[in-house]
């Protein structure tokens, strides 16, 4: 079972990407934010949960960038899987990091 964290920025997608991950039975979410949090949050999540993925809403993608660049540099080692309720279709974040997988929101 893969352990995670959900960084989204409303309660609708953070709603959804739980049931989702509930529904797989695959996925443990240790902790769920609404919000891009701050660099000193996203050490303290990072550090307490060693999640091995964040769910990263990359709806804003100046601010995704930037809590990107965090994890990356917290925890390297952690899976991003970015979801957009915007995006119709899977789409790749390029960044400074390499860049990171977004998916659409809902999926099936």
């Amino acid at each position: 079972m893969l352990t995670a964290l959900i960084f989204g920025t409303d309660l609708e997608t953070t709603s959804q990407l739980q049931q989702l991950c509930s529904l797989t039975q695959d996925v443990c979410v240790y902790r769920t934010l609404e919000r891009y949090p701050q660099a000193h949050e996203s050490m303290r999540l990072l550090n307490s949960f060693a999640p091995q993925l964040v769910f990263l809403c990359a709806d804003d993608e100046a601010a995704a960038h930037a809590v990107e660049h965090d994890i990356r540099s917290i925890q390297p080692s952690t899976a991003i899987l970015g979801v957009s309720a915007r995006s119709k279709r899977a789409d790749v974040f390029e960044t400074a990091f390499g860049g990171f997988s977004i998916c659409p929101i809902p999926c099936n």
